[in-house]
């Protein structure tokens, strides 16, 4: 009620009881336009017959797959194909105007009624024609015909199922979707709950990405929620090169501008399919060329079965991480020296932090040789020689991560 308070930038949901409009019943400008000295007729009378209807569907975002299919359209003039989308949340079903009179379908009745939106809105009363239509599969082992009410438009923009893993799920289970072509054209037909419980077989099979397929007599729908990894939390770092060969060239440093490694893990085969999808499209809009894919879900031959990650040895059979054990071999007849420790432990590269409780024992040790103020070339005490070659022998035990 303040000042200034215009209708169209409301939140409110309210509508006028006399016209539908925003605004509240006493601020309607119909009210005392009628007088007359015959008693006032009460909105509410009886006499006026409102039906009420709800809402067409309204457009969807693309991480959701509504239930859509094309359908064969049989007029009296011709037959065509178009695409068709089922709502129970609609009680009466519809086909677009334009295509009623294209297909020249015959008119059974008039009706006027109002619509129910999302929100307890209500729009005015529209007068809709209610034409006899028939419908059929696609491969014509299933006809149909109901009552559908004309509108000039059934929807906004709704996509047909894209192209990804759950395509080639559903066909090593003998489903085909019929509503899968880009630029399919907008929704001709809205099949509301009047029909739609008489379409559904009751099949249904649900996909290893979350979708869900289910089974009409007019063909296979899809729907649900398409996953998305791109909000996934993946576990990625940076890989340090050190060049310390002196008669390395300087051109070879060129070869280090290359894309780091990503590692990751997904619950089974279609999720990785899609990762891989989604990522080499992704990187490829920046030029990069995304390889080198490598899985413990893929039989490795026998010659790769082990490869090198974040510094650790990765066992694509085993699916387990361990140390290069290699890289920390020495000669125990060596001196064991401040700077011997500090190099053995240097060796191992754990950026993602896997071995700390093996590597935190060797740190502790050099800790301690701060404080006996030996140089860099001299042999450590006898206690601390002792630990670091018990540390050793022992390591190899508790290096492997499954």
């Amino acid at each position: 009620m303040a000042k200034g308070h215009i209708a169209y930038q409301c939140r409110s949901q309210i509508t006028c009881q006399l016209c539908s409009k925003r605004h509240l019943k006493f601020m309607c400008p119909n009210i005392g336009c009628n007088k007359s000295d015959s008693p006032k007729q009460d909105v509410n009378d009886k006499n006026i017959n409102e039906k009420t209807v709800d809402s067409l569907h309204s457009r969807a975002t693309n991480e959701v797959i509504l239930q859509t299919l094309v359908v064969n359209v049989h007029g009296v003039k011709r037959e065509r194909k178009a695409r068709a989308i089922i709502d129970t949340g609609s009680q009466k079903s519809y086909i677009l105007r334009s295509t009623a009179e294209e297909l020249g379908f015959n008119l059974q009745r008039e009706e006027e009624f109002c619509h129910s939106l999302f929100g307890g809105t209500k729009t005015r009363m529209y007068k809709h024609k209610c034409y006899k239509i028939y419908l059929s599969s696609l491969d014509g082992n299933y006809t149909c015909k109901l009552d559908a009410f004309d509108h000039d438009v059934i929807c906004n923009d709704i996509s047909s199922v894209k192209n990804g893993s759950w395509i080639q799920e559903l066909r090593t289970k003998k489903i085909f979707l019929t509503d899968i072509q880009e630029n399919a054209g907008p929704i001709e037909i809205l099949l509301g709950a009047d029909v739609a419980g008489k379409l559904i077989t009751g099949r249904r099979e649900e996909l290893e990405t979350g979708l869900v397929a289910l089974e009409t007599k007019l063909g296979w729908t899809l729907m649900g929620k398409v996953p998305r990894y791109i909000d996934k939390k993946d576990a990625s770092m940076n890989i340090v090169t050190m060049l310390s060969q002196a008669d390395v060239p300087v051109s070879s440093l060129w070869d280090l501008e290359l894309l780091d490694n990503c590692v990751t893990s997904v619950q089974n085969k279609a999720e990785l399919k899609i990762f891989i999808e989604s990522a080499t499209n992704v990187m490829k809009e920046g030029m990069f060329d995304l390889r080198g894919w490598e899985s413990s879900a893929i039989s490795a031959s026998s010659e790769s079965t082990r490869s090198p990650v974040l510094g650790l040895i990765w066992d694509k059979n085993l699916d387990t991480l361990e140390i290069d054990s290699e890289s920390l071999e020495f000669d125990e007849r060596e001196k064991i020296t401040k700077r011997k420790i500090l190099s053995l432990v240097s060796r191992v590269f754990d950026p993602i932090g896997f071995l700390a409780p093996v590597m935190i024992q060797p740190k502790i040790l050099l800790q301690a040789t701060w404080k006996t103020k030996e140089s860099w070339d001299d042999e450590v005490n006898n206690e601390i020689k002792k630990q670091f070659l018990k540390w050793t022998k022992q390591r190899f035990e508790t290096i492997r991560l499954d």
